[in-house]
Formats: structure tokens, sequence, C-alpha cells
């Protein structure tokens, strides 16, 4: 008997969701007549996918008068649709307020509104074609990925507990992380940006910030640094003295003349190819390396493409464990 009044409660709600839905006299009355989120795909296509995770009832109408009543749980479970036919462009609308989780990678959006979910926390829109993305009342966020975008500005100063961030392959002339003193993982490759100011972010990890116009890069309070990738940038100077746990750094394709890494005892992975380095500057870089051997762990080098590549004394590196993976040596 209970079964069947859950039941029975469930198609009541839902025939009353159907009746606010398509009734332009009862929209905006109740909280369920607001959509969480709404993205607009902006080309003709046959299927949509949606990624959901979070705890609760969810209503997803995917813009051709079919509303899906979906009971989400903490595992992500992917929605899929097909369409009749092809229009230029549709408007799909998720209702319901718990929804943790959302994925709506490679959709073709060309617009995506958050506002109204505060209960994200993980967000993957990458892939699409969004020139612009509002995150600002999405305050629990955690996880951002918005990679291969047309973004050209991101604001994150409402996102403090934002941890990853994946924005790589946009348009992005700057970024501020002021505000995100959690963020420890940061993959920002291939945007416009000349300079990052990276001072509030102690707690990164990885930063990959290849294929920008950077000039400088700073990160004497980035002590926790493991990973980093700078290639394909116009980095003239490099000091990572104080980056102690620095285990690989990718820094070819530069204009580097100096590069300090006197204190990177967990070093193994070196690539400075194709930099500005003399004979003298790399003798100099050898003499900093540590000599320290790990298990199972090779400690290589590579420094082809420098002016001094073929007048420095490899030896110097080699009788510390390295070995040179060039096609120089």
């Amino acid at each position: 008997m209970n079964k069947n009044k859950n039941v029975m409660k469930k198609n009541v709600l839902y025939l009353l969701f159907m009746i606010t839905l398509f009734c332009d006299g009862c929209i905006g009355k109740k909280g369920v007549d607001l959509p969480a989120m709404t993205m607009i795909v902006a080309e003709p296509v046959k299927k949509l996918e949606l990624g959901l995770a979070g705890e609760g009832e969810v209503f997803l109408d995917w813009g051709d008068g079919t509303v899906d009543s979906l009971e989400i749980d903490v595992e992500l479970h992917y929605h899929s649709h097909s369409y009749a036919s092809e229009l230029a462009e549709r408007t799909v609308k998720i209702y319901g307020y718990s929804v943790g989780m959302l994925v709506c990678e490679q959709n073709s959006l060309s617009a995506l509104d958050l506002g109204n979910n505060t209960a994200l926390q993980i967000l993957y829109c990458g892939n699409n074609q969004l020139e612009s993305l509002n995150i600002a009342g999405n305050t629990e966020l955690t996880f951002l990925s918005c990679e291969q975008n047309r973004l050209r500005s991101l604001d994150l100063s409402k996102n403090t507990e934002l941890e990853a961030l994946l924005c790589h392959n946009n348009y992005l002339s700057e970024i501020n992380l002021a505000e995100n003193d959690e963020l420890s993982y940061l993959n920002c490759d291939s945007n416009h940006l000349t300079t990052i100011d990276l001072d509030e972010n102690t707690a990164l990890i990885y930063l990959s910030c290849e294929d920008n116009r950077l000039t400088t890069l700073e990160l004497d309070n980035n002590t926790e640094l493991t990973h980093l990738e700078c290639d394909s940038n116009q980095i003239t100077t490099l000091d990572l003295s104080e980056n102690i746990a620095l285990e690989s750094l990718k820094c070819s394709d530069n204009s580097l003349r100096s590069l300090t890494l006197a204190e990177n005892i967990y070093l193994t992975t070196l690539e400075c190819k194709d930099n500005l380095l003399t004979a003298e500057e790399l003798n100099k870089l050898f003499n900093s390396l540590h000599k320290n051997s790990f298990d199972e762990m090779k400690k290589e080098l590579t420094v082809d493409g420098n002016p001094g590549e073929e007048h420095c004394n490899r030896g110097i590196a080699i009788e510390k464990g390295w070995i040179f993976d060039d096609d120089t040596y």
C-alpha cells in the first residue's frame, strides 16, 4: 500500500510540474518552475548526452517537448536523448537544485547558465563553443573543466573552494587566481597569457602553462609544486630553487639564458631543449643537479637545441646518474 502511495505521489508531482512548465501564467510561482541550469545548443544535433550526479529528483527538459524525470545519486550516470529533427538551436533545461556534478562536454553549447544551482561542485563543460561562463553563484565548485571553448575572460573570485582548474585552449589574456588559495591543479595551456600571478596559490602541486606569452614565471611561494610544464613561452630566466618538491620540469622552447635548480633533490625529469643556454650555463646547471638515486626511477635530462649543447661537459651530469635523452649524445 505504501509503495502504491509513493508511486501515486510521484505521478502527481510530475503532473504538477508538467502543468506549471507549459502554463505561462504559472511560471515563477514556485521554485521548481525555475530551471537550475540552462544550456543552449548552437548547432543541429541528432543526439545529446549529459552526465549528472547528486541527490534527489530532477527533471530534464530536452527542448523538444520531451521531459525526463530522473532520480540521481552520488554515482555519475549519463543520460542521452535522440532528436527526431535537427533544429539550428535548442534550449535544454535542468530542474532541481541537488545536482552536484554536471558533465556537458562536446555538445556544441553556445551558452550555459548555472546560476540557480548552488549545490554544483564539479563541472565539465569543455569542447563547446562558450564565449562566456558565469560561475559566480556556484560557490561550492571544487573542480572546473572548461577547456577548448572560446572564453576570453573567466571570473573565479567567488569560487574560493576551487581545487582544480582546466581552462586550456581558450582565448584568455589574463586570469586572476588570488581568491583561489585551495587550488592544487592548474592547466592554462594555449591561451594568450602574458603574466600569471600564483603568489596566493600555495597549495599548487601541478602547473601547466605551456603555449602562452609569458616572459617571467615567479614560483617562490609554490613550495608544494611537483610538476611544472611551461614550454613554448618567452621566459628568459627561471629560478626554481625554492620548489624543493619538484619532480618533473618541462621548460623547452623558451628564451632561457639561465636555469637555477639548486635545491631540487627529488627531480627526475628535466626537459630544457631549444633555449638559449650557453655551455657555461649548462655546466652550471649540471653542477647544481642532485646525485640522489631512486628505486626503479630514471633521471632523464634533455638539453638539445641550446647554443652550448656541443661544448658543454655532459659528464658532470652523467657522473650523478643522469641520462641524456636527446639526439645529440
